[in-house]
């Protein structure tokens, strides 16, 4: 907490405490400081109001209060700090409307009061602020048209009025009224009416924001007279789906600064100018997605030098793919699908040894998949899928290790699943449904362990269905429509994250499962397989006959019970007789010798997850030795020596396993005997806590948080004794973040053209910089060792929301459905589902949400 005694530095004028962990309100004291010029308690832990006495610093020019938890109402008597300069108050709780007596500060330059939960219309008082530069109120529940108190700042540069409910047209001499304005940002709100042709008299204007709107009518040739970096127009209803509607394109030639042009999913006709050829040699982004364009794509698309992203994709474009797009050596993302494309997939494309992305589906590409493919060796994605291809896939493609998804369903390819599908050991999903392939599936498949989606369907397979147990993160499996043959595994019923699975019209025989997957009719089709017997009464199978046992093994198996019985009795003896031998032992070396709990852990190696996952086969049945009512023991061979080992699983959830636990580990710490196998270590500070909670998964998220951006384990060698990952990371936050950020955390899209760390970090602006410093503090803060004051995953959400708008600029991205399967894909008008935004804090997004789902938020 920031003491309240910092009231008593009366002589004080500059107080920053940014970048800290402070909680706990913000003191009333600090009324006390008259000379204070600048107050700076941002990104910190902050709760509560914002005092009202802070009007007693009369002579602040700076107060920055933003990336905290503040809530309830501006207070009224802000308005008398006469002679603030700037105030941040963004990235907190504050409710209610703009307080109108912030008109009364009228040197302010920089008004920042973005991601908040603030209602209501900009109040007229706004209009007073005539030394005015940044408005900024992004992501509120702001209403009304646009502002118009804001027409009469003649100083404004940069209005942010993004993620809000603003309706309404813009005045269409916007651009003569804010003649220094160099930055507009409107995106996700509900304005109306035309683009205003006076943009252009803006001279300074470099950068306009205006996605998901409802912009209708063409785009002013007259933005070519400015020097635009930016230009973003998607999501709105512009063109009118007729020849001339890009006429803007042939203006925008003359700005050659221009890196980002976004005019996807608008009612764009007409041909294809080859003009869109001629735009800046500096551009990178490129949408024209979901129009009506027709005609082909120009070979003179190669003077795009720096392109690295290319969305074409729900057009009427024709022709073939140029060849010209294997001179685009920065291209990481071409998407063209659902066009009319026709002839081959060019082999130059194996030239473009950046790309990631190549998405080809839906058109009416034909002939083989290209080998040259293989030199695109960072493809994360290959959806060449409801084409007509022909011929086999190349052996040399499954040696591509970084693909996540492959999708080549609907074409007519032949030939056996190669056997190196094995290699994939990223790929999260491949979907080679109908098809002609044939043969038997590679059991190789199996070791693609991270696969969630398997789509096989529709083929000529063959055979037994593969062993699959080890791919615990499969989800959907559809074998469905082939010629296999052979009884259900076993195993399928252990898959523990199950969420469909189709083998109808197959030849499969014997009995279907019980348990599992198979309890539920709707997440199971098994229909169509006459020879299959049992299941649940639901599915109407036939029962499966009963096999009586032979006599002559009734004698056989009689002496065999009795055996059996004798062995029982005697180990369950002796091992009640070792159980009080311990119990006496114990008591007696504790009142002999105690010891702290810390040195006992002090000596035993750190053993992760992962390596007694790998060691046990995960987990594997076939590995288990035997289970209790507190938990199960597993035999398996860990670390790289094969260290033959037993793993107890304690079951926590059941009564009296923590105490068991505990009991067990006070017991073994201080027995020896040649029937017991010796302690290697123990691991069981989840959360650092025992029990399952959601401020343990707090603390789960924020190591692995660590994790990402510093590329370190929490085993990691480095940590011995007092040092572990969490307080790694706190020493070095925030002036040595270099010291402990992995490189890799930066991504070439970010960095540009950065050869080393030490250019990539430099190559960042301070913004940027900020931002990378705030995630390694979202990870501390949640990693807390006290669970009380760990931060909440609705704290951790609305954060990371804001890191990524500001490190990615949410401008440039166009918010769309993820999907990993074609099954999915919707053709219509702003509905198809598309893979857009997959960069490293959206990654992160993704399991914040997860977690959300966990009413975590």
């Amino acid at each position: 907490m920031i003491s309240s005694h910092i009231g008593n530095i009366s002589f004080i004028d500059h107080l920053d405490l940014s970048g800290n962990s402070f909680n706990g309100e913000i003191p009333e004291e600090l009324g006390n400081l008259g000379r204070l010029q600048i107050l700076n308690v941002s990104n910190n832990l902050l709760r509560g109001p914002i005092p009202y006495n802070l009007s007693n610093c009369i002579n602040l020019t700076n107060l920055a209060l933003d990336h905290n938890y503040l809530i309830g109402n501006v207070p009224r008597e802000i308005g008398s700090l006469s002679k603030l300069l700037t105030l941040n108050l963004g990235s907190n709780n504050l409710t209610g409307n703009i307080e109108p007596s912030i008109g009364n500060l009228t040197f302010l330059r920089e008004l920042d009061m973005s991601y908040n939960s603030l209602n209501g219309e900009v109040p007229n008082a706004i209009s007073q602020l005539k030394n005015l530069k940044v408005f900024r109120v992004s992501v509120n529940s702001l209403s009304g048209e646009f502002p118009p108190s804001l027409y009469n700042l003649t100083s404004l540069e940069f209005i942010a009025l993004s993620f809000n409910n603003f309706t309404g047209n813009l005045r269409n001499d916007i651009g003569f009224l804010l003649p220094n304005l160099q930055r507009i940002w409107l995106p996700f709100n509900f304005f109306t009416g035309t683009i205003p042709s006076s943009f252009s008299n803006a001279s300074k204007l470099f950068n306009i924001d205006l996605i998901r709107n409802n912009f209708t009518g063409k785009v002013p040739l007259d933005l070519g007279k400015l020097d635009l970096l930016q230009l973003s127009l998607g999501s709105n209803y512009l063109g009118n789906g007729e020849e001339g509607d890009l006429d803007f394109i042939t203006s925008l030639t003359n700005c050659t600064n221009l890196n980002v042009l976004n005019i996807g999913a608008n009612r764009f006709g007409g041909v294809l100018p080859i003009s869109i050829a001629n735009l800046s040699t500096q551009l990178r982004v490129l949408y024209l997605q979901d129009n009506l364009i027709q005609g082909n794509i120009p070979e003179q698309i190669m003077n795009l030098q720096s392109l690295y992203t290319l969305f074409m994709h729900s057009n009427n474009l024709n022709g073939t793919i140029p060849d010209s797009f294997g001179m685009l050596p920065n291209l990481g993302r071409l998407v063209l699908g659902s066009n009319q494309l026709t002839g081959k997939i060019p082999s130059s494309i194996g030239n473009m040894t950046s790309l990631t992305w190549l998405f080809l589906f839906d058109n009416k590409l034909e002939g083989g998949i290209p080998t040259s493919l293989v030199n695109c060796k960072q493809l994360v994605f290959i959806w060449i899928a409801q084409n007509n291809l022909t011929g086999i896939i190349p052996q040399e493609i499954f040696g591509i290790s970084s693909l996540l998804s492959f999708n080549v369903s609907l074409n007519s390819l032949t030939g056996p699943l190669p056997e190196n599908v094995g290699n994939l050991s990223n790929l999260v999903e491949i979907d080679l449904s109908y098809n002609k392939f044939s043969g038997e599936i590679s059991n190789n498949i199996g070791n693609c362990l991270v696969l969630n989606i398997i789509f096989l369907h529709g083929n000529l397979f063959q055979g037994s269905i593969p062993y699959l147990a080890r791919l615990h993160n499969l989800n959907y499996l559809d074998l469905s429509s082939n010629n296999l043959s052979g009884n259900i595994p076993d195993y399928f019923v252990d898959l523990p994250s199950f969420l469909y699975l189709n083998l109808s019209f197959n030849n499969l025989e014997g009995e279907v499962p019980l348990t599992g997957v198979f309890s539920n009719l709707s997440a199971t089709d098994i229909h169509e397989n006459h020879k299959l017997c049992g299941g649940i009464p639901e599915l109407q199978l036939p029962a499966c006959p009963q096999q009586e046992p032979e006599k002559g093994n009734k004698k056989h198996r009689k002496n065999h019970v009795k055996k059996l019985i004798l062995i029982i009795v005697i180990t369950s003896s002796a091992a009640l007789l070792l159980f009080f031998l311990m119990i006496f032992c114990t008591r007696k070396r504790l009142k002999s010798t105690p010891e702290t709990e810390s040195t006992s852990l002090k000596f035993y190696p750190k053993v992760s997850y992962e390596e007694l996952r790998n060691a046990t086969d995960g987990f594997s049945s076939e590995n288990l030795i035997g289970s209790g009512s507190f938990g199960t023991v597993y035999k398996g061979n860990l670390g790289p020596y094969g260290l033959a080992v037993a793993v107890k699983v304690i079951n926590l959830e059941q009564k009296g396993g923590s105490k068991s636990f505990i009991s067990e580990c006070l017991a073994l710490k201080n027995i020896r005997h040649h029937n017991l196998v010796k302690v290697i270590t123990v691991c069981s500070k989840y959360g650092m806590g025992v029990k399952a909670s959601i401020l343990g998964d707090v603390y789960s998220f924020g190591i692995l948080l660590l994790e990402i951006f510093t590329g370190k384990r929490p085993t990691d060698k480095l940590f011995q004794e007092n040092l572990n990952l969490h307080h790694y990371v706190k020493k070095a936050v925030p002036d040595k973040v270099t010291e402990v950020l992995d490189s890799s955390a930066l991504c070439e899209e970010v960095t540009g053209e950065a050869k080393t760390w030490d250019e990539a970090w430099s190559s960042l602006t301070s913004e940027q910089h900020e931002c990378l410093i705030y995630i390694l503090q979202i990870g501390v803060a949640c990693s807390i060792e006290s669970p009380r004051d760990r931060m909440s995953m609705r704290q951790v959400c609305r954060e990371l929301s804001s890191i990524r708008d500001t490190f990615l600029q949410t401008g440039f991205i166009e918010e769309k459905n993820i999907s990993l399967s074609n099954r999915y894909l919707k053709k219509g008008k702003k509905e198809h589902s598309f893979l857009f935004f997959f960069s490293m804090i959206e990654a992160i997004l993704n399991i914040v949400f997860s977690f959300q789902g966990r009413r975590l938020c």
